[in-house]
């Protein structure tokens, strides 16, 4: 996407994680998965660069449990990149 219009986009991310989870996603058993392992929660969570979180971006490995994360800005060179996720904070780099 262009990006004069990325951060309408990542508002609009926002927006749409509220209306599908509700402020508490944590306590949605019934449609909101959870990670295989605490040990996968653990790896998942150390990807996340808290400075760009834009939504989300806690977690519990011992819930095996992560919120749905939003990312903002992301480059090629952020540890997120490295590796398939498999987990709730897809990164996009081209925001």
């Amino acid at each position: 996407m262009h990006e004069s219009i990325a951060e309408e986009f990542v508002q609009e991310c926002k927006k749409a994680v509220v209306e599908l989870y509700g402020n508490d996603p944590k306590s949605r058993f019934d449609d909101y998965s959870r990670i295989v392992s605490p040990k996968a929660v653990e790896r998942l969570a150390s990807l996340i660069d808290q400075s760009k979180v834009v939504a989300g971006g806690a977690s519990d490995p011992k819930a095996r449990y992560i919120d749905p994360t939003i990312l903002y800005p992301v480059t090629w060179d952020d540890p997120i990149m490295e590796d398939e996720i498999f987990g709730p904070a897809p990164p996009n780099p081209y925001l």
